[in-house]
């Protein structure tokens, strides 16, 4: 844990003219119980339904950015690892919240991904229904970049929905906006 809040005390340090603002995702897959039963593997390969709402920017480099998210994104939807790949810093980073321990490198960021959003969780069923993002917000200084939003989910198994505040820190490698940093916090959406 404290691993975890040293490494991000140092990328708040090193981006602290960035200004964070919100975003609510949600993204969403719709899937019933039936079709579940009949078609598991095909479940695997259901997209998951993205939005994202209000994210548009007159600046350049704020459209690239959220270009960016966006193929992030479309990533998560077509369930896709090797899109995924392709979006990420050999260099990304992001912690396990539940374990509270620090993951370093695109292999074990993907590992997690993989396990926690894209998979299928212990009772065979998908990890993530739906998702929408709200309103991010990008700063971009130089070659890095930090969009921030407020984003919701939905479990696949319909049990709970999640909300998060969340940053991400791009770096732009060979003219590519990369995510170097993955920040969420999900938590149930109390009173909803």
């Amino acid at each position: 844990m404290k691993e975890c809040s040293k490494r991000s005390k140092i990328l708040a340090t090193r981006l602290s003219s960035f200004m964070l603002a919100l975003i609510a995702s949600t993204i969403s897959i719709s899937a019933q119980a039936e079709a579940e039963k009949k078609a598991p593997e095909a479940e695997q390969k259901q997209p998951i339904s993205i939005e994202i709402v209000n994210g548009i920017s007159s600046e350049n480099a704020d459209k690239e950015i959220i270009g960016a998210l966006k193929k992030l994104l479309h990533a998560l939807e077509q369930r896709s690892i090797e899109q995924l790949s392709a979006c990420l810093s050999a260099d990304v980073t992001t912690c396990d919240s539940k374990s509270g321990k620090a993951l370093y490198g695109k292999e074990a960021v993907l590992e997690h991904i993989k396990k926690n959003v894209i998979g299928k969780d212990e009772d065979g069923r998908i990890a993530v229904k739906r998702l929408v993002v709200y309103d991010p917000y990008v700063r971009v200084k130089g070659e890095t970049a930090m969009v921030s939003f407020r984003a919701t989910k939905e479990l696949g198994d319909g049990s709970s929905k999640l909300e998060s505040w969340c940053s991400e820190v791009y770096e732009r490698k060979s003219g590519d906006w990369l995510v170097l940093r993955l920040k969420t916090d999900w938590k149930p959406i109390k009173g909803k």
